[in-house]
Parts: C-alpha cells; sequence; structure tokens
C-alpha cells in the first residue's frame, strides 16, 4: 500500500480484502482521521502493524487477517475506543496481547479475533 493513502483524509472504507497484494501497512495510514472500517484481509501485507493505526479515533472495524503481519500487537489500538469489530487472526504476530486492548472489551468491542498466531 503506497504512502500516499495519507492523502485521502475524506476516506471512510478502504476494503481491500481477497487480493493478492503484498507490501506494508503504511505509517501515513494515520492521517486518514476518517476512516472507519479497514477490511485488507487476505492478501499478502506483512511487516508489524503501524502504531499510527491508534490515531484512527472513528475506526469501528479493522480485519487485517489471513496476511503476514508480525511482531507485537500495537499497544496503541486500545486508543481505539470505538472499535467494534477487531480481527488479527492467521498472521504471524507474537507476544502477549497488551492489556490496553484487552480493555477495549470493557467499553465497546464485540469481537476480538486473535486465532491462528504464532506465539
Amino acid at each position: 500500500l503506497p504512502s500516499e493513502v495519507g492523502l485521502l483524509s475524506q476516506l471512510r472504507l478502504l476494503e481491500l480484502k481477497m487480493n493478492s497484494f503484498i507490501g506494508t501497512l503504511p505509517s501515513e495510514i494515520g492521517l486518514c482521521q476518517n476512516l472507519r472500517e479497514i477490511d485488507i484481509t487476505r492478501n499478502s501485507f506483512r511487516g508489524s502493524l503501524p502504531s499510527e493505526l491508534g490515531q484512527l479515533w472513528r475506526l469501528e472495524f479493522l480485519n487485517v487477517g489471513r496476511n503476514d503481519f508480525f511482531g507485537y500487537v500495537p499497544s496503541e489500538l486500545s486508543l481505539l475506543t470505538r472499535m467494534k469489530d477487531l480481527a488479527l487472526f492467521g498472521n504471524e504476530f507474537s507476544g502477549t496481547m497488551p492489556n490496553e486492548v484487552c480493555q477495549l472489551k470493557r467499553d465497546q468491542l464485540e469481537r476480538l479475533d486473535v486465532g491462528g498466531n504464532d506465539d
């Protein structure tokens, strides 16, 4: 995904699911302040999830399942207080789920799927 995605300031939905896209999710994604949904399921995106996702305060749906993301789940996801559906399954995340992210469940979160990751 090119870094120019950050120029799409009015973008509300980013849906790239079920393709053969490769590359990383750029930190500039955090500039898309109007995003409410991101679905990039079933591609070949890799690298770590950018902590700048935490700047997307309107985000309600994030699905990055079945890609090749690795590393730790960023604790900045806990800033997404409107999040209802968080799907991180089928990647290569390691470590523990940040406690701050788990606290989302008490507020808005309806679904948290982290199955099928390496530990």
